[in-house]
Formats: C-alpha cells, sequence, structure tokens
C-alpha cells in the first residue's frame, strides 16, 4: 500500500512490517522523521531531557576552547553575525520596534513577578544581553503593607 510522505509530500511503498510508516526512504526526510522524534521525545520525556543536558556539559567541559577557535578559523561567519547583530541593533531603535534581544515573556513590571528563581544578565547600551548571567532568588512581599522592607519602625512604636 502507497503512502504519501509527511515531509517531502510525494507518493512511497511502505513497508508491509510498518503500517504506520509516514516518511519515505529519502535522508532529507529520514532527517525530518528523526528530529520530529527527538523534539517529541524531548517534550516528553524528563530523563531523556536531562541526559541529553548532561551530554551537553560534558561536551562543553571537554570542549571549552570550541566557539573561540570556529570563530577563529572562520572570519566570513564572524563577519556575518555581526552584521546581522547590527542590523538587529538598528530595527530595535525603529519605533514599531518593541522587542528585546533577551527574553520575550521577561517581567514588565513588579506587580507580575512570582518568588522564585530567576537568572539576572546585565545588558549593556545598546540593550544586549550580557553571557554573564547571575542566579538569584526573588521573594515577592505584599504590597499591603504600610513600610518597605528595611523601614519597620522600632518594636516599641508597633505596641
Amino acid at each position: 500500500m502507497d503512502g504519501k510522505c509527511q515531509h517531502c509530500h510525494r507518493p512511497f511503498p511502505r513497508r508491509p512490517h510498518l503500517p504506520d510508516q509516514a516518511f519515505c526512504h529519502r535522508r532529507p526526510c529520514q532527517n525530518a522523521r528523526k528530529n520530529q522524534w527527538r523534539k517529541s521525545k524531548l517534550a516528553s520525556d524528563k530523563a531523556y531531557r536531562q541526559n541529553q543536558r548532561d551530554a551537553q556539559i560534558r561536551w562543553q567541559n571537554k570542549n571549552p576552547d570550541y566557539w573561540r577557535l570556529y570563530r577563529a578559523q572562520h572570519p566570513a561567519y564572524v563577519a556575518a553575525n555581526r552584521e546581522k547583530q547590527r542590523y538587529r541593533n538598528r530595527r530595535r531603535k525603529l519605533p514599531e520596534a518593541k522587542t528585546v534581544i533577551a527574553k520575550s515573556d521577561a517581567s514588565r513590571a513588579l506587580s507580575s513577578l512570582i518568588s522564585g528563581y530567576y537568572m539576572l544578565c546585565p545588558v549593556n547600551a545598546d540593550g544586549i544581553a550580557k553571557s554573564d548571567a547571575s542566579f538569584v532568588k526573588i521573594n515577592s512581599i505584599s504590597n499591603s503593607y504600610d513600610n518597605p522592607p528595611g523601614f519597620w519602625p522600632d518594636c516599641k512604636e508597633m505596641t
């Protein structure tokens, strides 16, 4: 029985032992199938996600100079990336561009702040987040208090 490939949309003969086969044998289609499987596995399997994260950390520890060496060996990549960043910076200065390069769902006001651990990332004058972030714990305090923290009256005045 023939099927239609989910990636290239061409008809293909299904293998008899794979009645649910959705991708043809072509390499780009098989790569798409593997990417789809990996994406769903990362979304649904916590152990797989942790294992992938650990593998990335191990690789980074074994190859700490990878990106520095890559940039040194690929000056055209560096130049193109630098130009793309300049373009993004120019677009951000336009009145209709109100997005930030850093995280798009960042808090806009303290009222939406939820207690928890956050990553603070310094931003330079162009609004570009730098890589030296710090983890901090923020506890939100109800705004129903009369005095801000650190300005509490003495105990005698509270009685």
